[in-house]
């Protein structure tokens, strides 16, 4: 029993360890209109202090960890709590992995951070899950997951649309329950820019025809945000928007 409690330990002294080499940067969504631009949202990036990247092996050993989740997500809802109760009008994006909805502790922090509903819009990441039945977490615990979100009163987004789990056979199964489509131009980043274009307008008119909102991510630079602007693209997230990103330590 003395061994069970020592490793216990051990392990919440190692997940809050890990946990303190973690920021939040917030990362605007522009909205343009007339070629005038406006932050509409940010969307919530975990950042590790050491590289100023996702921290993509830690955060995964969390959310594939039942207790590592609920300490993250523990976390994550006391930063948040803290920024909107001091940004009460900013409104927000945050990723939640599919992996993690199958966990009590993200049903309780979903429950806690209600309060804030109109602030927020919850994105459901790309990610393949790693389990035994996986076809049965597709057919009826996502869309169930996404039925229970939507009763709570947040909106939904399916972020990185094309990749993963994010199909647009997905989509349509859950289509009810989605309220925003994002596409990331990032694995494209090496192809030339009329490619871009043409790969953000085949999900913008998919997005249009099932009257949903779209957002384009991995916008880089001015001329690839012009381009899109002219293809009647007008939400747009990216590095080009750097220098207005925030910081919740």
């Amino acid at each position: 029993m003395r061994i069970k409690e020592d490793e216990q330990f051990m392990k919440n002294n190692y997940l809050k360890h890990g946990l303190s080499n973690f920021y939040l940067s917030l990362q605007p969504i522009v909205s343009f209109c007339e070629e005038a631009e406006e932050i509409e949202m940010y969307e919530v990036l975990l950042r590790s202090s050491i590289t100023d990247e996702f921290p993509n092996i830690e955060f995964s050993q969390l959310v594939y960890d039942e207790q590592g989740n609920t300490f993250f997500l523990n976390w994550y809802a006391e930063k948040i709590t803290n920024f909107l109760s001091t940004y009460s009008k900013i409104k927000l994006t945050f990723n939640l992995h599919p992996i993690q909805l199958s966990y009590a502790g993200t049903w309780t922090f979903l429950n806690t951070m209600k309060i804030f509903k109109k602030n927020i819009l919850i994105e459901i990441t790309e990610h393949n899950i790693n389990i035994s039945d996986s076809q049965r977490y597709y057919e009826t615990i996502l869309p169930e997951s996404l039925k229970r979100i939507q009763l709570l009163g947040y909106f939904i987004a399916f972020d990185d649309v094309g990749i993963g789990l994010n199909t647009l056979e997905s989509i349509d199964f859950n289509i009810n329950q989605i309220e925003i489509l994002k596409f990331s131009l990032l694995p494209f980043e090496r192809e030339e820019i009329t490619y871009k274009i043409q790969k953000a307008q085949k999900w913008a008119a998919i997005a249009r025809g099932k009257n949903k909102r779209f957002i384009v991510e991995g916008v880089e630079n001015k001329k690839l945000s012009k381009q899109l602007i002219e293809a009647k693209i007008f939400l747009q997230q990216g590095y080009l928007w750097s220098n207005k990103e925030l910081k919740i330590k």
